[in-house]
This record gives structure tokens, C-alpha cells and sequence, in this order.
């Protein structure tokens, strides 16, 4: 997702993040800033030292699921709050559900339903954040 806004272009391929750092410029109010951006996941063997450096001087967070995969919706609340409420409990979160336009995709609501799911809804994603 930040790739796809820092470059302006959609990657061909998925590559996973491990701890990846962008910029970019933004123009806000007529005033033009240079943000850094982070791109990190969850990786159990990531330990106490390496974790705080992901959130130094962050002014904002952005927890990013799909609402087609589960797993992702769910580490939210079991993995990235936990740590969000122990590293950096007064930083400002933004919930940000994407892949939106997949619940009405036949074979992703087909490949949920397989499994007894169905795609996170607004409301889900409201009781999360």
C-alpha cells in the first residue's frame, strides 16, 4: 500500500515487508511537508529490542487489514493493539480497511464461504476500533 503511494503504480508482485522505510512529499492546507512512512509487520521473532525502534517518534499509525483475509482483520486486535498500547499508547491510530471492492468478488466471497466466513463488514471493523 505505501509502494503503491509513494511510486504512484501498482507493484506486479507481492513482496512481504520486513521494516521498510519510504518518503514522500504531501501538500496539506497549501503547505507542502516531506513525511517518512514505515511499512512493518508482525513477526514473531521479533524481540524487545527490535520492537520500540518501529515506533520512534511515530506521530501516526495506520493498521491496515483486508477484508477478505481473516487472519489479517483478526491480528488487530491479537497482535498490533497489544503492542501499539505498550510501545506507543498515546499515538493516534487510523484503521484502514482495503481490498473493499473483494466482498462483492464471487470467488473471494466463494473461498470465505468455504471456510464458514464472510468478508469483515463496517460494523466489525467499527467494534475493533
Amino acid at each position: 500500500m505505501l509502494m503503491s503511494f509513494v511510486c504512484n503504480s501498482f507493484p506486479a508482485e507481492y513482496i512481504p515487508t520486513v521494516f521498510d522505510n519510504y518518503t514522500a512529499k504531501i501538500c496539506v492546507d497549501g503547505k507542502e511537508l516531506n513525511i517518512g512512512l514505515w511499512d512493518t509487520a508482525v513477526r514473531e521473532d521479533y524481540d524487545y529490542n527490535v520492537k520500540p525502534l518501529m515506533y520512534a517518534q511515530t506521530y501516526i499509525i495506520l493498521c491496515v487489514f483486508s477484508v477478505v483475509n481473516i487472519p489479517s482483520f483478526d491480528s488487530i486486535s491479537k497482535k498490533w493493539s497489544q503492542d501499539i498500547s505498550h510501545y506507543s499508547p498515546n499515538t493516534p491510530i487510523i484503521l484502514i480497511g482495503n481490498q473493499v471492492d473483494l466482498r462483492e468478488d464471487p470467488p473471494s466471497i466463494q473461498k470465505l464461504a468455504s471456510q464458514g466466513q464472510l468478508p469483515i463488514s463496517y460494523e466489525q471493523a467499527l467494534g475493533v476500533s
